[in-house]
């Protein structure tokens, strides 16, 4: 029996990015891949970036382009996507922030032939930055995001949560929806129950390396994906303290949130 080709569901937050959000929505719409679906929501911004994106997406019967009255974070926006975007238990739920794209037209094509490993749940790596190095510039080398392979001490044990040092499950991040749906909601809020308004990547990624395992997950260490450093909400950025203070606080409190124990067995696998 011939394997269905992998399902790609293409998930992305926007806000005050007209200038980028065009590279996005086209890198995208010009995948060679053709089974994807994509939800791109414009946060209320204030300038063109929902104008942009929806010109951009065209006609295009896949792509989807949302927009909010109030400004609701990243990672509410994504947990609203990802529900509109996945709708098999296999999709594979792709994040692209709204100011970063996808490296060449074959990153899904490429990202595909390691999903058509059913025992492959989650991924994360590789990207480059768009604002190289000088030292990466000067030997005509693009310069390489901070995502590298989670020390086998720290996945062995399942301390993702208590790891120290540099993020590693960075950009380019996916996995099943199978997964996703197993992070209790919960688990996303703060004290107030609302969404954390920042650090939406640690926010989703630690119960999902929890609920994968090491032996579900992989580290992709082909580049997929350019990290926008040059946008004015970008992480590598120097940040503006009160934003730093703010995610710092968001991660630390989702790392106290309970610990997740590793998925056996999803029925979804063989859905």
């Amino acid at each position: 029996m011939k394997q269905a080709p992998v399902q790609f569901a293409v998930v992305s937050a926007a806000r005050n990015c007209e200038r980028w959000v065009s590279k996005n929505v086209g890198s995208v719409i010009e995948q060679s891949y053709p089974h994807w679906r994509a939800v791109l929501i414009d946060d209320a911004s204030h300038d063109n970036t929902f104008d942009v994106a929806r010109t951009t997406a065209g006609q295009d019967p896949r792509y989807t382009v949302l927009r909010n009255e109030s400004p609701h974070g990243a990672l509410a926006n994504i947990v609203r996507a990802s529900a509109r975007a996945a709708r098999a238990p296999n999709d594979v739920i792709v994040i692209i922030d709204g100011d970063d794209w996808l490296a060449d037209s074959f990153a899904l094509e490429r990202l595909a032939e390691h999903y058509a490993d059913p025992n492959l749940w989650l991924s994360y790596g590789s990207h480059k930055l768009l604002r190289g190095r000088l030292r990466d510039r000067l030997r005509g080398r693009p310069s390489r995001g901070q995502a590298r392979p989670i020390p086998e001490s720290v996945s062995r044990l399942g301390l993702y949560r208590y790891q120290n040092g540099p993020w590693c499950a960075s950009h380019l991040r996916a996995y099943r929806k199978f997964l996703w749906d197993e992070v209790r909601d919960e688990d996303l809020r703060d004290d107030n129950g609302d969404y954390f308004c920042s650090a939406a990547d640690v926010a989703t990624m630690l119960p999902l390396l929890e609920l994968a395992g090491p032996e579900h997950m992989r580290y992709i260490n082909d580049i997929l994906y350019v990290y926008n450093n040059d946008h004015a909400l970008s992480d590598n950025q120097e940040p503006v303290p009160p934003f730093e203070r703010q995610q710092y606080i968001c991660s630390l409190k989702i790392r106290a949130k309970p610990r997740y124990h590793a998925l056996s067995n999803p029925s979804a696998i063989s859905a």
